[in-house]
């Protein structure tokens, strides 16, 4: 029995609970995503089985049923933390940075990013989020092929007002890319292209980094060296890291894993 006066301690239900919300840089509850489920054909004369309850839809058949791909996910990354996300393909992990970095809706649930609720916000609101808060590490790099080395580096800190020409040389000499700088994206190795991704990420030091199979285009060994210095590029801007991954061996590299397996975090 609590003693007289004082309220029994709650028993708290999920990490997000028990972290102190100045700390938390990203937490996702109770996220449920879904999307039609195709039949896949034009011709609204096909025959489809009952349960499929086929309905023509600007001239595509489509099924009323839905395919669940998230399914009540929850977690919560500290600031300054790097967490690896699992699975297998088709599990769901590029949906989840797709919801976290605005680029997609989730039906319910709730996604916040240092105080700032996702799903309140409009599209004009998400590209804000994005381009403030955030820095995303694609697998295809996204470079800009008019700009060069340079400009690519500078490109989203300029946008975001956040440009720092010391900070910008730094990561440039770091990432081995200062003898590069007046090179277009055609001109440079896949793994360069790639340091040039993740340099431009870091450059507007984002609060938190989304990385999509960072090192997917890259061998083995480089793929150690690269995701070992954008973790301590990372740390000297005190950024959270969420990054997907099929590699058990690069996931051992960050401080936490999470697994992704039938919709839900295992």
């Amino acid at each position: 029995m609590p003693e007289h006066g004082k309220p029994s301690p709650k028993v708290a239900s999920d990490q997000s609970k028990i972290i102190d919300n100045h700390q938390i840089a990203l937490q996702l509850r109770n996220v449920v995503k879904s999307y039609p489920n195709i039949v896949g054909s034009r011709n609204p004369s096909l025959k489809t089985a009952p349960h499929e309850k086929a309905v023509l839809n600007n001239g595509l058949i489509t099924n009323r049923d839905v395919i669940p791909v998230l399914k009540s996910v929850s977690f919560t990354i500290k600031q300054g933390e790097s967490v690896a996300l699992t699975g297998e393909s088709g599990s769901g992990k590029s949906t989840i940075l797709h919801l976290v970095a605005g680029l997609d809706r989730f039906d319910s649930g709730e996604i916040n990013i240092n105080a700032i609720s996702v799903q309140d916000l409009d599209e004009t609101g998400r590209a804000a989020m994005r381009r403030d808060i955030m820095g995303i590490i694609f697998q295809q790099f996204n470079l800009i092929p008019s700009l060069t080395v340079a400009d690519n580096l500078s490109f989203q800190a300029r946008i975001a007002n956040r440009y720092d020409q010391k900070w910008r040389d730094e990561l440039a000499d770091r990432l081995g890319l200062t003898e590069l700088m007046k090179r277009y994206p055609e001109q440079l190795s896949g793994g360069q292209q790639q340091r040039v991704a993740i340099g431009r990420a870091l450059a507007g030091k984002p609060k938190l980094i989304l990385a999509d199979e960072p090192t997917g285009n890259l061998d083995e060994g480089s793929s150690d060296d690269v995701l070992a210095l954008t973790r301590d590029l990372i740390a000297q801007t005190g950024a959270s890291l969420l990054m997907v991954t099929h590699s058990v061996r690069l996931a051992e590299m960050l401080d936490r894993r999470l697994h992704l397996s039938q919709g839900q975090i295992q």
